[in-house]
């Protein structure tokens, strides 16, 4: 899959490293989108967030939202 991939993005050079750009892009806002998404659904604590506790416990959540998704 990945070679395929790879043929993707040179043959999207040729149209031009402005549509290559957009192309990253787009698959960097889906994932920062889809991040805030998870982020927001958990609903954490922001106190302990900025103190920096409970990260673990955090992931832990997005661990066990992801697996209760599937």
């Amino acid at each position: 899959m990945l070679p395929l991939f790879s043929f993707i993005f040179l043959s999207l050079e040729n149209y031009g490293v402005r549509k290559l750009e957009a192309v990253f892009a787009f698959l960097i806002a889906t994932m920062a989108v889809s991040f805030a998404w998870m982020f927001t659904d958990t609903k954490p604590n922001g106190k302990d967030l900025l103190i920096g506790k409970d990260l673990t416990d955090l992931f832990l959540m997005l661990q066990i939202e992801l697996k209760d998704n599937n």
